[in-house]
């Protein structure tokens, strides 16, 4: 019953996640769009032990290509290649206080972005590199802020099942 409550929280987290990153926005912000589903999901890594994330990363990737109109398989790629450095990080993501788990998350998001810039450039659908830095750089002022909203959530259902 809790681990099914997790994957539903998990699947609304990523819902919600995806319409914000395809939410228009004004020029200006949307070039510094923050990678919401990554976001999500290294939060969701940071604080969780029971739910397997990899799978459901690789199918919103896909979704993600879909939307975008990417290669097949490339955000699915970047997003499992994140997260599968942000697994093996968990343990000294959860001794460090937020701020300094913030400064391990900036490589697992530049590891995210230069995936996404090769594989675009294999596809022939490259942008220059200098405009994929304002994603990185608001995802990381946002993550201590998407994990703190996550604990809050996650601590809420706990209180509800009591």
């Amino acid at each position: 019953m809790k681990l099914s409550r997790e994957y539903l929280l998990l699947f609304l987290g990523l819902l919600l996640a995806m319409l914000l990153s395809v939410m228009p926005l004004p020029d200006t912000l949307s070039m510094a769009r923050p990678a919401w589903v990554l976001l999500v999901l290294t939060a969701w890594v940071y604080r969780n032990n029971e739910v397997d994330v990899l799978v459901p990363a690789f199918i919103v990737g896909l979704a993600l290509d879909a939307l975008f109109n990417a290669v097949l398989g490339a955000h699915g790629l970047a997003l499992v290649v994140s997260l599968a450095v942000t697994l093996r990080l968990r343990v000294l993501l959860r001794t460090l206080i937020l701020w300094q788990a913030m400064l391990v998350m900036l490589p697992i998001l530049v590891i995210n972005t230069l995936l996404l810039h090769w594989l675009d450039g294999l596809s022939g659908h490259s942008t220059e590199l200098s405009a994929r830095w304002w994603p990185v750089l608001s995802s990381f002022l946002l993550w201590p802020l998407v994990v703190l909203l996550h604990r809050r959530t996650r601590n809420e259902s706990s209180a509800s099942q009591v």
